[in-house]
């Protein structure tokens, strides 16, 4: 599904950039400690529960300092590179259900209190604590893990890139915040089929987004070679699972040479296309444009503050490339991928 994103133009803008410098900029100096109880109430299973995972299961180091960061994973190719851009396309935090996961957890909920029979201490375990506190109103809002995984996530880039996203940058003008316009479980197999690599189509939904991304990259890079102020040093983009899998796929990360399927799920245990580890709640996207002086304009792309290399430019230099050769690595997406054109239908349905 594509999802399109809309900048916050409203009366109350000057409360809403308020609020997003106090998350982007003040809470830096808070410290924050996930504590040992709060470790003993997460089910060992967690690191399975794909696409609805903790981040902390991505990055088990933040476990012990939630706001710890690592500078090392900017891997510029030389002292003379310095940050021109940064682009930051970010899932929403930890949500409820949705209403209709609510309701099918009632139905189920339902069945098991009415129709149990035997003795089993696991069936009376059930019976007795198994409690259905949600309720439909909850339909998809963040639970305040999903407000602090923003905040969270917020502090720890303003530590990666303190040139990038400042106050002085924020009150200038030069970062932009854009959303998704909703206001706020399925398996590796499900998601591969119906987000990932399974159908071509899948990536195509994100044509739009990716020209919006490299159109974005293209400016700066421009007006950083006519010795300009880039215009939009930081943009800060928040969407959905629907939004970044599509993208990733349709660059061509995490693909396997054999297609993912009900069948051979057992012998791909050491797969690259893995929802737990590519896109848990607060999953983000991040490309840093560079200017390496005489080593020219790189890019650098990171996901979940983790370097990534781009598919097929495994010669350049560490994970940080010409921005040049990336764009003629997707210049077939570039001189194509046209929304309108991929999706488009039949003009006599009743033919087909």
């Amino acid at each position: 599904m594509l999802l399109l994103f809309e900048t916050f133009q409203s009366p109350n803008g000057c409360i809403m950039l308020s609020f997003l410098l106090y998350c982007f900029i003040i809470l830096c100096c808070v410290h924050h400690h996930v504590t040992l109880k709060d470790e003993e109430a997460i089910p060992l299973i967690s690191k399975y529960f794909n696409t609805k995972g903790r981040y902390e299961e991505v990055n088990p180091y933040l476990k012990q300092d939630i706001l710890a960061v690592n500078r090392s994973i900017l891997q510029p190719p030389s002292s003379q590179c310095r940050e021109i851009h940064l682009t930051a396309i970010i899932r929403h935090g930890t949500r409820y259900p949705t209403a209709k996961n609510i309701n099918e957890m009632q139905q189920l909920h339902n069945i098991v209190l009415n129709n149990s029979i035997g003795e089993h201490s696991w069936l009376r375990e059930i019976l007795t604590q198994w409690t259905m506190w949600y309720i439909e109103d909850m339909d998809g809002r963040l639970v305040q893990k999903g407000v602090e995984d923003l905040k969270h996530l917020a502090i720890r880039l303003t530590r990666l890139f303190p040139s990038m996203i400042s106050e002085e940058k924020l009150r200038g003008g030069l970062i932009r915040f854009i959303t998704s316009s909703k206001g706020r479980c399925v398996n590796s197999t499900l998601e591969f089929w119906k987000r990932g690599y399974g159908h071509d189509i899948n990536s195509k939904s994100s044509c739009i987004l990716f020209h919006d991304l490299f159109s974005r990259l293209d400016k700066a890079a421009n007006e950083n070679k006519l010795r300009q102020q880039v215009s939009e040093a930081v943009t800060v983009q928040i969407g959905h699972a629907d939004t970044l899998l599509p993208l990733l796929t349709l660059l061509g990360f995490f693909k396997d040479t054999v297609p993912l399927t009900s069948t051979n799920y057992a012998s791909h245990t050491q797969r690259s296309f893995r929802t737990s580890h590519m896109m848990p709640y607060a999953a983000n996207f991040l490309l840093v444009l560079y200017d390496c002086g005489e080593g020219g304009i790189r890019l650098q792309p990171l996901l979940n503050e983790k370097p990534l290399t781009f598919p097929g430019l495994t010669d350049q230099q560490v994970s940080v490339p010409l921005y040049e050769d990336v764009r003629k690595h997707y210049r077939d997406l570039l001189n194509g991928c046209d929304f309108e054109t991929e999706c488009q239908l039949f003009n006599n349905p009743a033919e087909v």
